[in-house]
């Protein structure tokens, strides 16, 4: 079994859905569509958005020697009943329901990187919305590298 192929399979273990790995490296077509993004005012008022470009763009400028990307989901659906909107109640976003996926993905990965470095030697780091990178196109690049899925569910959305 390759490293790729066992840092799927623990993932899947932490309770990850998707997991696809990509190399490391420049992502020029989302770092442009950033800079316009960002000349166009479009960050309103999270001006952190404008800082650290270089690093949002390659992630090598966070981890120097960085040589690969894991991207990571993880689906919030909590199953059709719990879903289920009661009469008279307000309508709030299923990710929003339970515990803070800031925590819940971040305890994860980080037990992730943490097997990594083990199994490995090698630094591993971890993030769930807290570092100047481009998740969207990462997860986008790695998914289309081998994103594998875990049992997902119908009406997942």
């Amino acid at each position: 079994m390759t490293l790729a192929d066992r840092v799927k399979e623990r993932a899947r273990e932490l309770g990850f859905d998707l997991v696809g790995i990509a190399a490391a490296g420049p992502r020029p077509r989302d770092g442009a569509r950033l800079q316009a993004w960002l000349a166009e005012d479009k960050h309103a008022g999270m001006a952190w958005m404008a800082h650290h470009r270089e690093k949002r763009m390659d992630p090598r400028e966070l981890l120097p020697g960085c040589k690969s990307v894991i991207a990571l989901a993880a689906s919030y659906w909590p199953g059709e009943e719990e879903a289920r909107i009661p009469d008279g109640r307000a309508r709030v976003a299923l990710y929003a329901r339970g515990r803070d996926y800031h925590k819940v993905l971040g305890d994860a990965a980080r037990a992730l990187a943490a097997w990594i470095t083990e199994e490995t030697g090698l630094h591993a780091r971890a993030a769930v919305d807290t570092l100047p990178i481009l998740e969207r196109s990462w997860a986008e690049v790695a998914g289309r590298r081998g994103a594998r899925p875990a049992g997902v569910a119908p009406g997942r959305g």
